[in-house]
């Protein structure tokens, strides 16, 4: 189908999106970037056609946009806070769209979500309401301290604290409530000591492909980053277990939601033969598993995507390969260094990462002279970087290279990077982190 002198909005300026303005422009398609942010903390406006500095939320401003410029679709591929403006924007202009009003509420919502999970046999995480500790004695009698509260709609860990008596759960509710759009809370029993798990799957005409599983790993206790991912390994060590006791259900689930056309990605917590699901959406999971994907397997997901935004429809010479989730027998890792509280005076290595042949893709977040605040969310990260390796062995050496040869020191000359992801660990689900 030509896509060629066409012209897409693309909906967030995060680095995420820098994959969709590659391979619109490699399309031949005309690229706009939106987002709230200047266009040099926009690392996706920088490398598009056009760029505006527009609140997502302002809808006057995009549809003024999207009338005076003739733009032809619109997409939104990676951020939480892009996906319910990206669905309204879709409907406001008639463009095709993942999904409904209620599909994205459903799987950006995560109380919605976990009554999704209930209602078609997924399991989740045992939960209670906020009406549970309106009592104290009596929530001493039915609580399982400690517990994990978090908002119902939020992004990068922010707003969640973990709570170890009834005394610390109330201010965390309002903690909660000021970090959700609307209002809501979630929570649930603390999944400590649990491996952390996800699944990404792209839907094409309704049938649901697996495209990756993983094994998900947070950083430590004592960085107060216990909450927040720091890698991600596919294939996961799970797989087997999962594809033969989950993959169904979460695939009926997929159908009974409804999605047609749509990347969408779950996360949960292994108990056994079984996920307890507790996250999801209706879009790519954060970082840069497609590249990843790409390498190992040849099919670039993101044109996929890009093509439906335009005209809706999906080709029918599209193949996602069976086992695309295997990699072809190689093993992707996606993980970063987060940084301790300080000023950044100088940062040694970055270049020689980057021309690392395992390198598929990195980015710094961080720039010299930046002040690295205590925030216990993914604000801590320094980079996201993403390597394909052939072996396990290769991904080990390959690591423990990137995280020798980076420095990040601040002005005293102590190196900043803590909660370093050890490759030791890359056989083992879990969430310890050195």
């Amino acid at each position: 189908m030509m896509l060629s002198g066409k012209k897409l909005l693309i909906i967030g300026g995060a680095s995420q999106h820098c994959k969709v303005v590659e391979s619109a422009r490699r399309l031949g398609i005309e690229t706009y970037v939106i987002d709230y942010l200047p266009y040099e903390k926009a690392p996706a406006k920088i490398i598009a056609d056009h760029h505006r500095q527009i609140n997502v939320t302002d809808y006057e401003a995009i549809r003024n946009l999207c009338l005076s410029e003739k733009i032809d679709g619109a997409i939104a591929s990676h951020i939480d806070f892009c996906q319910r403006p990206y669905q309204r924007v879709c409907e406001m202009m008639g463009f095709p769209c993942f999904g409904s009003e209620s599909q994205f509420l459903t799987l950006t919502d995560k109380q919605a979500f976990k009554n999704c999970c209930t209602k078609n046999g997924v399991d989740v995480i045992p939960s209670y309401t906020v009406e549970d500790f309106s009592d104290e004695a009596e929530c001493v009698k039915t609580v399982d301290f400690p517990v994990l509260v978090k908002p119902s709609d939020s992004r990068g860990s922010r707003g969640q604290s973990v709570c170890s008596s009834y005394d610390e759960v109330l201010p965390a509710i309002e903690r909660a409530k000021r970090e959700s759009s609307c209002g809501g809370v979630v929570i649930e029993k603390l999944m400590k000591g649990y491996s952390d798990f996800s699944v990404s799957y792209i839907v094409i005409n309704g049938t649901p492909y697996l495209t990756r599983i993983c094994d998900r790993f947070a950083g430590t206790e004592q960085d107060d980053l216990s909450r927040v991912c720091i890698a991600a390994v596919s294939p996961s060590r799970y797989s087997d277990m999962y594809l033969s006791h989950v993959d169904a259900k979460v695939k009926s689930m997929i159908a009974d939601i409804g999605l047609k056309n749509a990347p969408v990605f779950m996360q949960g917590f292994i108990d056994g033969e079984t996920v307890r699901f507790y996250d999801a959406g209706l879009r790519f999971a954060g970082g840069e598993y497609e590249r990843q994907y790409e390498a190992a397997t040849g099919v670039n997901v993101i044109d996929i995507l890009v093509e439906f935004a335009l005209t809706g429809a999906v080709s029918e010479n599209c193949r996602i390969p069976q086992y695309g989730y295997k990699l072809n027998g190689k093993i992707s890792v996606q993980f970063s260094a987060a940084l301790r509280a300080g000023t950044i005076a100088e940062i040694i290595g970055w270049e020689d990462i980057k021309a690392m042949p395992e390198v598929i893709s990195c980015f710094s977040r961080c720039t010299v002279g930046q002040n690295i605040g205590v925030l216990s969310d993914t604000r801590q990260r320094f980079f996201t970087m993403n390597i394909l390796c052939a072996n396990t062995n290769e991904a080990r050496n390959t690591i423990s290279k990137i995280y020798s040869t980076l420095q990040v020191l601040d002005e005293h000359g102590r190196d900043m990077k803590t909660s370093l992801f050890s490759p030791e660990l890359l056989n083992h689900g879990g969430t310890s982190c050195l």
